[in-house]
């Protein structure tokens, strides 16, 4: 099924050329779908979502209203989008979180391997847990300035949007943003870090062993914690 338009949006739905949507598919008020999108089974996308060209969903997905899908993504089957997932990315999960490159789609659409090669370094770079994502585009948007693909996710990621930016699942930098948002209502925080104790945008951090993580949960509890955030990821050696 399709909705129509409404006034909100424009009054204009509109579906491109050479889409595939299965049977028991949906396509809510005001959407805008590329060319050659596939749909799954009991796919819904929900009002004003934009999906970029040569997107495909794997069956029962659902799309959050607002959300931005890039061209040439592939989102897994029973996935819950409510985030805005790069052009190129490969997105799963109730509340998708990003699991690399489109790299299967992009083999099979042609694309040249060294641009699918550089893509892949710019996306190391950019969800890396170095400095803020800002900073990361900013850098991959100059290193990789000549570079078609690497300009089309760094343009999606610096284009305004209602929702946020599909990430890594526990991936992610403890920002200075974060912490500055949240000393300015007024809680007080307690950082752990896997590195030597430093100062984490004027927050001490304490060090903490991952074998003994025992140790690190009594020290969270003697201060009564309210709530507790987990960021960064752990990164093995190829060896």
């Amino acid at each position: 099924t399709i909705n129509p338009g409404t006034a909100g949006g424009g009054m204009e739905t509109v579906v491109g050329d050479d889409c595939l949507l299965m049977a028991s598919s949906h396509v809510a008020h005001d959407c805008r779908l590329g060319n050659h999108v596939i749909l799954a089974n009991y796919v819904g996308v929900a009002g004003h979502a934009t999906i970029g060209d040569h997107v495909t969903f794997g069956g029962t997905c659902v799309v959050h209203q607002f959300v931005r899908v890039g061209a040439h993504a592939f989102i897994g089957a029973q996935s819950m989008v409510d985030a805005d997932v790069i052009p190129y990315g490969m997105a799963v999960g109730n509340r998708a979180r990003l699991a690399g490159l489109n790299l299967v789609g992009l083999k099979r659409r042609g694309f040249e391997r060294e641009a699918i090669q550089t893509l892949r370094a710019a996306y190391r770079m950019i969800f890396s847990s170095e400095g803020t994502l800002r900073e990361r585009v900013d850098d991959a948007a100059l290193m990789f300035r000549d570079q078609p693909l690497v300009q089309d996710v760094v343009g999606f990621i610096s284009s305004s949007a209602d929702r946020p930016l599909c990430l890594i699942a526990g991936s992610g930098a403890l920002v200075p943003e974060v912490i500055a948002a949240a000393q300015g209502r007024g809680y007080l925080m307690q950082v752990l870090s896997l590195e030597q104790r430093r100062s984490i945008a004027g927050v001490s951090a304490q060090p903490f062993n991952l074998a003994r993580p025992d140790e690190a949960v009594a020290h969270l509890r003697s201060f009564g914690p309210t709530m507790i955030a987990m960021a960064g990821g752990l990164h093995l050696s190829d060896r």
